[in-house]
């Protein structure tokens, strides 16, 4: 007993530790799914940042667009186009925006003639075209008519600079346009991005700007944050003739278990409980059978005591639905007397030694003796003999896999009708050399004419109806039939083989043949000398 209970409670430790392991595997699962969902989220809550603070840094520049585009206006509208003039114009644009403004620069022909403030006077005669990369940025505004961001570029005081950059068109008679020249406006970097660097901190991301020149040569870095983006997301997008590249991060990095800290400690202490929970749920089961043994069994034989014989018996009467019953009581001649003269511990022995005796001589409910009837086809009886339960596991042990393989003969079931094949054996499949029963039906075509030689099929088919009809006409109930003809293997090997064949009813399948394929290794002889 002691034995048993010591299996049962190992049982039970290895149930409870699957049951955390199979809820270990859900509760990663369900972790790493969650994990992942929450990364794409924030992944694309920065995707979405990075496209607002692109939009936020076109609005910094759009002030100095203005401004360009205002004063070719102003210059195409004026009637004395002259550079010299328009001085006061730039004072009073420069007066109204809050861009961080470096200078404003007018240049009729490609070469400037105008600078505001004065302090940039030094600036004076400039030839724009001068520098190969701001040559290709006019030419570049030329050619589309729009504006074009040059820079950052360093200027003489040690700062630096991205210009803005519009090309000016004077429209005479015909309506036809001339170049005037170009108007330049100068924002300091990176006062031009305090706004959005600003916001980009308070949203608690790492950053980095880069940008090309309008002829989109490599990119160079024009703004970033003290800690470089880690795995940054990255939006880019054209404009002023360049393509900008903003990437961003945050800035502690992709950390996303902070907020799922609690979800993972709840999910825990869950498998935790449930664990647990299986295992008292285990051991209350086997105390109430233990509780149950213990009322039903004689705690001393371990047989059935009154309550639990009663039990069983109105449990067997319910089950099997009978009237009568045959029920045997044995009873131990002068019992008292082994008691008297050798003691009630020989006597407690005594009767567990009847109790021994009676599992061994009345094993179990009928069962293996009804099994041994099915074995013998079923509508029968038979008496209990020791043995049968051996008997009984031997013949079941063969299985259709052993039929298939180990048996020595080649077996051929077909349908009767369309003799389309439904089974054939290993020996079967080898007698026509091919390599597995997917060869086998295809080279026969599933069809019981592709075993016959061509020539001996009309014949053969003839002789087995002839012989079922002949069965019928003796009234037979199943029908016998043995047919001579020829075989052609897959090799191309021509064989004589003896079909010995039965017409059966299938409840499932209809009519059927059930057939034996045996060597005629006498034909085969006799055939080779009639070649020779």
């Amino acid at each position: 007993m002691k034995l048993s209970e010591s299996r049962q409670q190992s049982k039970n430790i290895i149930i409870t530790a699957c049951v955390f392991l199979i809820g270990l595997l859900c509760w990663g699962g369900m972790l790493q799914d969650l994990y992942t969902k929450r990364i794409l989220s924030l992944r694309e809550h920065c995707r979405l940042d990075a496209v607002v603070f692109a939009d936020e840094l076109q609005q910094d520049f759009s002030e100095g667009e203005s401004i360009v585009k205002a004063l070719a206006l102003t210059i195409g509208n004026s009637q004395n186009q002259s550079a010299e003039g328009l001085g006061h114009v730039m004072e009073i644009v420069a007066s109204r925006t809050d861009i961080p403004l470096d200078s404003i620069l007018l240049a009729p022909n490609g070469v400037v003639a105008a600078v505001y403030p004065d302090s940039q006077s030094s600036a004076l005669g400039y030839d724009i075209f001068a520098e190969p990369k701001r040559k290709l940025a006019m030419q570049y505004s030329l050619q589309a008519h729009a504006f074009a961001v040059i820079g950052p570029i360093e200027t003489t005081g040690g700062g630096m600079v991205m210009a803005i950059v519009n090309p000016v068109f004077l429209h005479t008679a015909g309506d036809k346009e001339s170049l005037w020249g170009f108007a330049n406006v100068l924002v300091k970097v990176p006062d031009i991005f305090a706004k959005t660097v600003a916001n980009l901190d308070q949203s608690g991301l790492a950053y980095q700007l880069e940008k090309t020149g309008v002829s989109h040569d490599g990119y160079v870095t024009i703004l970033e944050s003290d800690v470089p983006p880690t795995d940054p997301v990255s939006y880019t997008f054209s404009y002023g003739g360049c393509q900008w590249h903003m990437q961003v991060a945050p800035k502690d990095g992709w950390q996303v278990m902070g907020p799922l800290s609690m979800a993972v400690t709840l999910g825990f202490l869950t498998l935790i409980m449930l664990t647990v929970l299986t295992y008292v749920l285990l051991y209350m089961h086997d105390r109430q059978k233990r509780l149950r043994r213990l009322a039903m069994t004689d705690q001393l034989t371990g047989l059935l005591n009154r309550h639990g014989l009663e039990s069983v018996i109105q449990e067997r009467l319910n089950q099997d639905k009978m009237d009568q019953a045959i029920f045997v009581q044995l009873d131990i001649d002068d019992f008292k007397l082994i008691n008297d003269i050798f003691g009630h511990r020989i006597g407690d022995e005594a009767l567990r030694h009847l109790a021994v005796i009676m599992r061994v001589f009345f094993p179990r409910d009928a069962d293996t003796a009804l099994y041994t009837v099915k074995l013998r086809g079923k509508n029968g009886c038979c008496r209990y003999a020791q043995g049968m339960a051996a008997t009984r596991r031997v013949q079941m042990g063969f299985l259709l896999r052993d039929v298939v393989f180990n048996l020595p003969a080649s077996i051929l079931i077909y349908d009767a009708e369309s003799e389309e094949i439904l089974f054939a054996n290993q020996e079967l499949i080898s007698l026509f050399e091919c390599d597995d029963l997917d060869d086998f039906l295809a080279y026969t075509k599933r069809r019981f004419r592709g075993i016959v030689h061509p020539d001996d099929y009309e014949q053969v088919d003839t002789s087995i109806w002839q012989q079922v009809y002949a069965c019928n006409l003796n009234k037979r109930e199943k029908a016998n039939d043995a047919v001579n003809y020829r075989i052609v293997t897959k090799h191309g090997r021509v064989r004589w083989v003896i079909n010995r064949g039965r017409l059966v009813q299938s409840d499932f399948y209809g009519r059927i043949f059930y057939v034996i394929l045996v060597p005629d290794e006498r034909m085969d002889v006799a055939s080779d000398k009639a070649d020779q």
